[in-house]
């Protein structure tokens, strides 16, 4: 069955500004020995980990995580290569991949990171891809002609991380799911301000945002590992009944744009189920790369209205002005869309934590972070929120360590560290 022209302008606008967000609570405690890579890892370009030069006395303890900052570069969006974006990893830990463009075609975004960073022994890994959009159809006759499209009846983002899960690591044992639907709720307030899709009789569609993470285990190389696997997704659904049988469904359709993909793998007992937290939240894309991004992705904004416009005079009048009727009255309120959406992905002005007290508190809220006042950079930092206690390394050029103990001392592991305060 066709989608209407109102249904597609509504899809398209609230895909376009779906984006990645931070962090959200663990998992229950009886399932925390899990982490997962990526089956097949990006190809590395980019070998320049900011690692600490110092030998250390002792391992720190658990509970006390050393964080560097690194590069996430995009080697051919532009005329030439450009840092995308910077990110706090384990400290030690090699960063591999950069951004790709293109890798999904008509059923992807233009443009994703496809990224990891691998432990120092090479079992433990975090990693990030863009993963392609998925599509099914469910009808009473056997006409239906399937998209081209990675195919899945996935009504919900667990239902699409199961399936990634057997694909990524076939055999898998799921043991644990639970929602993130905190990480959307920003996107959700928004979504509801906007103006309900339109019911017809025996006609009906829906669309929500759904995050989640999995939990699974798995055999790797005769090695017991875990894997969390965590995304959020846009998912539209609709169905129609059978006009000839009252009562029976004729069509059903289920479309799912998912974004923010991230593994995390490790041996049985060694997963870090809070290191995806504490990597996102770090996240901060480069203002330059920004800007080059925005004006390609408003050169499509403009060939897609060019498209709504024409979709428009190819109907009736009346069909026509309250399409465009419809298209103007979601102007303002997508706008405060796409704002909520730059900050979940880390992209506003450096001058909104220092200056702006209410914005800063705003990003502060809608990204799970606490904003510190960096000694040794002499810039503001915004780390995971989650974590109590910050301390800026002095002799470690971007490196940072959180922790809820308040008794940690930095010196008693030859650490020269200050610690520093929010801003207020």
């Amino acid at each position: 069955m066709a989608m209407s022209a109102s249904r597609k302008l509504m899809l398209a606008l609230t895909s376009a500004i779906l984006a990645a967000c931070s962090g959200s609570e663990k998992i229950p405690d009886a399932a925390q020995t899990a982490d997962a890579a990526l089956s097949q890892p990006p190809a590395s370009t980019d070998d320049r980990p900011i690692v600490p030069k110092k030998a250390r006395a002792a391992k720190l303890p658990p509970g006390v995580f050393e964080m560097s900052r690194v590069e996430i570069m995009d080697p051919s969006g532009f005329e030439k290569p450009m840092l995308a974006a910077t990110v706090l990893v384990p400290a030690g830990w090699r960063p591999e991949g950069s951004v790709v463009w293109g890798p999904h075609g008509q059923c992807g975004g233009d443009y994703g990171a496809n990224w990891q960073v691998v432990s120092p022994d090479g079992a433990s890994t975090l990693s990030m891809r863009p993963m392609p959009t998925w599509e099914g159809v469910r009808s009473a006759y056997s006409t239906v002609q399937q998209g081209q499209c990675p195919q899945g009846f996935h009504r919900s983002v667990r239902d699409w991380l199961e399936a990634s899960a057997q694909q990524l690591f076939p055999g898998a044992r799921v043991l644990d799911y639970r929602s993130l639907d905190d990480e959307v709720k920003p996107l959700r307030d928004m979504m509801a301000q906007l103006p309900a899709l339109p019911q017809v009789q025996n006609y009906q569609s829906q669309i929500s945002i759904e995050a989640g993470e999995l939990l699974v285990a798995f055999n790797e190389n005769g090695r017991d590992m875990r894997a969390s696997l965590s995304a959020m997704a846009t998912i539209s659904q609709t169905r129609m009944g059978d006009m000839m049988n009252p009562g029976r469904i004729a069509l059903e359709t289920v479309n799912g744009t998912p974004a923010n993909f991230v593994v995390v793998k490790a041996p049985n007992g060694e997963l870090d189920l809070n290191l995806r937290r504490r990597v996102l939240t770090s996240m901060r894309f480069d203002p330059e790369w920004s800007r080059r991004t925005g004006e390609f992705n408003a050169r499509k904004q403009a060939e897609a209205a060019k498209t709504s416009q024409a979709i428009m005079n190819s109907n009736a009048a009346a069909s026509a002005a309250r399409l465009q009727a419809m298209q103007s009255s979601h102007e303002s309120r997508m706008q405060s869309l796409r704002e909520t959406s730059d900050i979940m992905n880390g992209i506003y002005k450096d001058r909104d934590l220092s200056s702006d007290r209410q914005q800063r508190e705003r990003i502060e809220v809608i990204r799970g972070v606490e904003t510190y006042n960096d000694p040794v950079a002499g810039a503001p930092v915004q780390l995971d929120n989650t974590y109590q206690h910050a301390w800026r390394v002095n002799n470690r050029d971007n490196t940072y360590i959180l922790t809820n103990d308040v008794n940690f001392n930095p010196g008693a592991y030859d650490i020269d560290a200050q610690q520093m305060t929010p801003l207020r």
